[in-house]
């Protein structure tokens, strides 16, 4: 059990002689974000016991935690924020009680929760056209572990991966798989490695329309 002073930026220990501690039971926090997306959710379990939450950044460096949101709404089970594409981040949350001469009790933290922010969009993702080949470029994004390059025979048909990149510094790659006198539609995008060796996406490019000279 941990008793820790509100609402300041790090969980620094105070002790109350006024009130037992809280227990606070069993506490999870669940972390996601989508693909494309910077926007980071956050969702735990309705403590009956608590007054409000206090979610945490971790530094596993300092071990020391950051106060980023303060929630009072003792229904709300949910919070969302921005943070930087390909950004790493360890968060936790932790319960409070609140009494009637202002003593703030806080609960136990839940267990860490790691997650990697998806990268931006690639950027100048085009295309020229040759007989039996596409060649198609893009802008170095110096953020992403590698690229994802997806290929259909309609616009808004069903997209094949054709080629994953490993590395973010190579930006061509040759289609020779066509035919001349065929329509091919392409996108792509960035990728960096999560949690579990998980691999967090990166939103879509444009569509780029590519004929294949006969």
């Amino acid at each position: 059990m941990q008793n820790r002073t509100l609402p300041v930026q790090t969980c620094t220990p105070r002790p109350s002689a006024s009130h037992p501690p809280f227990k606070s039971g069993s506490n999870i926090l669940s972390v996601s974000c989508k693909s494309g997306s910077k926007r980071v959710y956050f969702k735990w379990q309705k403590n009956e016991k608590a007054d409000g939450y206090a979610l945490y950044e971790y530094d596993k460096k300092t071990g020391k935690d950051t106060l980023i949101k303060l929630i009072t709404d003792v229904n709300k089970t949910s919070y969302s924020q921005n943070f930087k594409y390909a950004s790493k981040h360890s968060f936790r949350l932790c319960p409070f009680k609140v009494y009637s001469d202002g003593s703030i009790i806080y609960g136990d933290l839940t267990s860490i929760v790691n997650i990697k922010v998806p990268p931006a969009g690639v950027k100048s993702f085009s295309a020229s056209k040759t007989k039996a080949k596409v060649p198609l470029s893009w802008k170095k994004l110096s953020s992403a572990k590698g690229y994802k390059i997806y290929k259909s025979s309609k616009k808004n048909g069903k997209y094949t991966m054709i080629k994953r990149i490993k590395k973010n510094s190579r930006v061509k790659y040759i289609d020779s798989r066509v035919s001349g006198g065929q329509t091919y539609y392409y996108k792509i995008r960035a990728y960096v490695k999560g949690e579990q060796k998980r691999m967090a996406d990166g939103k879509f490019s444009k569509v780029l329309k590519v004929r294949v000279p006969r």
